[in-house]
């Protein structure tokens, strides 16, 4: 009976947590020592399908992303591409399959997001809006609301 409580405590609070970002906007970053400035919704798009290869400085971009199905991802996805988490999966394994790209680097927490895009002018990432504080050392590029 324990088990079965803690396994429902546990349905619920994913079930909860996948719907969290959903409302929120979502902040684009990058270093603050990025020479980019803005982008496009398209290049940001292009960026996390694998199509964008060079930045406008013709430097590669190295976008990040978190790790399988967190709720924040799943946010992302759906409003900059319209689509979940299960089209992404599906979409990089067709692309990796024929050799065209790699998905995005994957991080595990938005603190570990903000750290690898301070530590890399190149990197690109997201966090909840919410989560920004301008003592960061990442910039917004754009907010995806």
């Amino acid at each position: 009976m324990k088990n079965l409580m803690i396994l429902l405590v546990t349905i619920f609070t994913t079930i909860a947590s996948a719907g969290s970002y959903s409302d929120t906007a979502i902040a684009v970053i990058v270093s603050k020592n990025s020479e980019l400035s803005a982008m496009s919704r398209n290049d940001l798009a292009d960026m996390y399908t694998g199509k964008t290869l060079v930045l406008p400085d013709s430097k590669a971009p190295i976008p990040l992303d978190y790790r399988g199905n967190d709720a924040l991802k799943a946010a992302f996805y759906k409003k900059l591409l319209g689509k979940n988490l299960s089209q992404i999966n599906e979409y990089w394994a067709t692309v990796m399959f024929t050799g065209q790209a790699t998905p995005p680097q994957a991080v595990v927490t938005p603190i570990v997001m903000e750290n690898s895009v301070d530590g890399n002018v190149t990197a690109v990432g997201y966090i909840s809006e919410k989560d920004y504080s301008p003592k960061m050392n990442v910039k917004i590029l754009m907010i995806l609301p």
